[in-house]
């Protein structure tokens, strides 16, 4: 069987339910399939085999069906998760509520049972809804989610086996054999060979007779000073001698020149001020003075010039006639 791939992703999932209906036991699930090179599987009878998985991918399977569905002509193909025919578990009693859980698809794309693992991805929130069911207590419908992130890729499946090797085809019989061909060039001269061998030493030749002696050659010259010996050990310490009487005190010295004055030290950090001492007792009012002499009366003023006469007023208004 040829290795598959699959293109898998859940478009919608059906889980109504209200105070007077029972909750469907299924989800719905709808999804397309693709061959390994990408073509669409139209018009297609395939299987697919469904297993949840329970914790983790690759955990327990707590649940596992099969189904037979065709594809359309887009390749496209729906199935209920929960309607299949069963090979293992109860899908009504799946605990939902103590998930997680996995959805692992399987396929082949013949309708057969050679099926493909498509890999697997984890189950959200929709189908736990079937966990509501047992505590039988309907709650206010909740306002519709936001569309969820298109599920991963499903893992691209292992190859299929190899098929048997075909027979091997009979042997053709032996063709005409052919005219010899007309003779080939004269090669080129082939490199020249290693050298051989040495061949062997002869026998040494007689002895000459002995060459006159030569003249006495030159004194050398001295050769160069060698290099100085190592250091002697240094020998033992003598014994101390014996200490020589005390010389007399010398003379006193003159006393020194004063030296410069010192720097004056820093000026020491300001004490805090002393606690304020208690108020002391009000003194005794001191004795009344003497009064002092009355001054002497001042001398009058000279009057001053009389001031010029005032101008007349205008006459009153006359006053009503008596009676």
């Amino acid at each position: 069987m040829n290795r598959l791939s699959i293109l898998l992703f859940i478009l919608f999932c059906l889980l109504y339910s209200n105070i007077h209906a029972q909750v469907p036991q299924g989800f719905q699930y709808q999804a397309v399939a693709r061959d390994i090179n990408g073509q669409l599987l139209v018009n297609q009878n395939i299987s697919i085999r469904i297993a949840l998985e329970k914790d983790s991918i690759g955990g327990t399977v707590v649940y596992q069906e099969v189904h037979k569905p065709g594809t359309n002509q887009y390749g496209l193909f729906t199935i209920v998760i929960g309607g299949g025919s069963v090979e293992l578990g109860n899908f009504s009693t799946i605990p939902w509520g103590n998930g997680p859980y996995f959805i692992r698809i399987f396929l082949d794309a013949v309708g057969g049972t050679n099926y493909v693992d498509m890999g697997a991805s984890q189950l959200w929130s929709v189908p736990y809804a079937l966990y509501a069911e047992s505590a039988n207590v309907p709650g206010t419908p909740g306002a519709t989610g936001a569309t969820g992130p298109q599920g991963l890729t499903g893992a691209t499946g292992a190859d299929g086996a190899t098929g048997p090797q075909g027979p091997t085809g009979a042997t053709g019989a032996d063709g005409a054999t052919g005219p010899q061909g007309p003779t080939g060039a004269t090669g080129a001269d082939g490199a020249t060979g290693p050298q051989g061998p040495t061949g062997a030493t002869g026998a040494d030749g007689a002895t000459g007779p002995q060459g006159l002696t030569g003249a006495t050659g030159a004194t050398g010259a001295d050769g160069a000073t060698g290099t100085q010996g190592l250091t002697g050990a240094t020998g033992a310490t003598g014994a101390d001698g014996a200490t020589g009487p005390q010389g007399p005190t010398g003379a006193t010295g003159a006393d020194g020149a004063t030296g410069p004055q010192g720097l004056t030290g820093a000026t020491g950090v300001t004490g805090a001020d002393g606690a304020t001492g208690p108020q002391g007792p009000t003194g005794a009012d001191g004795a009344t003075g003497p009064q002092g002499l009355t001054g002497a009366t001042g001398a009058d003023g000279a009057t001053g010039p009389q001031g010029p006469t005032g101008a007349t007023g205008a006459d009153g208004a006359t006053g009503p006639q008596g009676l």
